[in-house]
């Protein structure tokens, strides 16, 4: 199933069971991806779409060519493309539960560390600016402009999704390697760790 890339596979896995362990020494719930306030059942949802729209997809080329046997070439598909197949299941489960627990990790921050450092990003602002930031963009902008920023800073959202379903479908095993291993260290260090250690609400 994994090819070449075995240890970079069993590298993500192992960071989400981290992330998992952590979730759960937390909440002290070993189920509690089923009570994350975050939407897991629409990224399961939306990561299994493209492999049930391939499979749609085989079936409808198998009537409309009027095959014989349909559900046995059907089953035969899914054998010449089982190694993809099963990575893309099995990373479409982990990063559902690496999204769940980093909820968890993110919003018990405070638990660990009390928010201290916004008066010193505050002060580092002002240094910067002048003066506090937001008093800047709302003169060149208005309010207006500020509650549009405010809605497009959320797009990230919806691209992260859009970015890692195509990454957990691909059948570039590399590309997806270096994706999702990027992606699990990258929130661990600096959406975890950094976040931690300058745990503040955060000036704008």
């Amino acid at each position: 199933m994994f090819g070449t890339y075995r240890s970079g596979y069993r590298a993500i896995l192992l960071l989400v069971a981290l992330y998992c362990l952590v979730a759960v020494w937390i909440t002290g719930n070993p189920v509690f991806f089923l009570f994350d306030d975050r939407p897991t059942a629409t990224f399961l949802i939306v990561w299994l779409v493209p492999l049930l729209a391939w499979y749609a997809l085989v079936t409808a080329k198998l009537i409309a060519r009027r095959r014989p046997r349909p559900l046995h070439r059907l089953r035969r598909y899914t054998g010449l493309n089982r190694a993809w197949l099963s990575r893309a299941v099995l990373l479409v489960g982990a990063m559902v539960l690496w999204a769940s627990a980093f909820s968890i990790l993110k919003v018990n921050i405070p638990r660990l560390v009390p928010y201290y450092a916004d008066p010193a990003l505050i002060a580092f602002d002002r240094a910067v600016f002048g003066t506090d930031p937001w008093r800047l963009t709302h003169a060149l902008i208005g309010p207006g402009g500020t509650v549009f920023l405010d809605r497009a800073y959320a797009a990230w959202f919806f691209v992260l999704i859009g970015c890692m379903g195509f990454v957990i479908q691909t059948r570039n095993a590399r590309l997806q390697v270096i994706s999702l291993l990027s992606l699990v260290l990258v929130w661990l260090v600096l959406g975890v760790g950094l976040a931690t250690a300058l745990a503040s609400v955060g000036p704008c």
